[in-house]
């Protein structure tokens, strides 16, 4: 952790009230000038704080909840921060967009941009995904060896896990009890039947051999409410997180979300990923609008099976399978 997160560390401890300079120097064993460095470079990244005349320095604004590179890398574990290469910005248009783009260029696997805001992000089917200030949007480059087209579907069901996982876990950090996290299959994460977290696959193969190049992991969190008017088509169904800013909120989550991904990969279990995505699932029981290209049906979902799929039956009495495709809740 370098020495400006040290310092940022120490002002979220002491909330609103201020710490001298001398203090923070003798904390972190570092000279008075280290400590203006310090606050000063905190304040390029875009962290408010405020200088009071023969008091120090404190934290203005949200807690400091500022997404930043050296934040991210500092909740990191160490396997994680080895295979990750991290870009962060405060705007962007899409970060599935951009990373495609370096991807394609040839970007190492576990190449990562997030992002605090998104002009055009986009989730399946390309519906647009509303991406204002105070979410977390983060997309990863996977380059899998050897996987086939017909088994991407389990990469969606890892990152949902992820995802579910890191609401918890931001959760436990801000001292808060944490409601059930569920999952609308297959990559819509509620609370209390809000959407909170969506989550993107979108992968790149070569058509004749069915094997996946790379895969672009897309996640985009809400976590706190945002402060402008939210769509109104969106306001019926779009949740928050958090209801407060907690320190360092979005940083945590990022790297939350990166560390599990990253662990639930490297110790991939069929069987248990399917157990737990079958327990996180909000669709068992109940009836819902199955949407394709050639229109709208109803049916009702029996369970989701060890391949992960969707096993509904219709109006009619017959069943059927479902390895994707668009599903909502049947409200009335």
């Amino acid at each position: 952790m370098d020495t400006a997160h040290l310092v940022l560390q120490l002002l979220q401890d002491h909330g609103s009230l201020p710490l001298s300079g001398k203090e923070i120097g003798l904390k972190l064993h570092i000279s008075r000038t280290a400590v203006w460095k310090a606050v000063r470079k905190l304040k390029l990244t875009g962290y408010e704080i405020e200088a009071l005349s023969r008091q120090g320095y404190r934290l203005s604004g949200s807690c400091g909840d500022i997404l930043t590179h050296d934040g991210i890398m500092s909740y990191l574990m160490p396997e994680t921060a080895a295979k990750v290469h991290l870009t962060v910005k405060s705007l962007v248009s899409s970060t599935q967009e951009l990373l495609d783009e370096k991807a394609r260029a040839g970007a190492p696997a576990g190449s990562c941009l997030a992002a605090a805001q998104q002009e055009r992000g986009y989730g399946r089917r390309g519906h647009f995904f509303y991406s204002p200030p105070g979410g977390v949007y983060l997309s990863v480059l996977l380059r899998p060896p050897a996987l086939k087209l017909s088994e991407a579907r389990w990469l969606t069901v890892i990152g949902a896990l992820a995802a579910c996982e890191s609401i918890e876990a931001i959760f436990k950090a801000a001292g808060a009890e944490c409601p059930a996290v569920k999952i609308k299959w297959l990559n819509d994460i509620y609370i209390e039947d809000k959407k909170v977290c969506g989550i993107l696959n979108e992968a790149r193969c070569d058509l004749e051999s069915d094997v996946i190049d790379y895969v672009l992991c897309g996640a985009g969190f809400n976590l706190y409410a945002p402060q402008s008017a939210v769509p109104a088509d969106l306001a019926p169904r779009m949740g928050a997180i958090l209801s407060r800013h907690i320190p360092d909120g979005k940083n945590r989550l990022a790297a939350f979300f990166l560390n599990t991904l990253q662990q639930r990969l490297q110790h991939f279990d069929k069987e248990e990923c399917a157990t737990s995505f079958k327990a996180r699932s909000n669709l068992i029981g109940r009836r819902v609008i199955l949407e394709s290209s050639s229109g709208h049906c109803e049916a009702q979902v029996i369970t989701i099976d060890e391949e992960c799929r969707l096993q509904v039956r219709f109006p009619d009495g017959t069943r059927a399978a479902l390895q994707g495709g668009q599903v909502s809740l049947k409200l009335t």
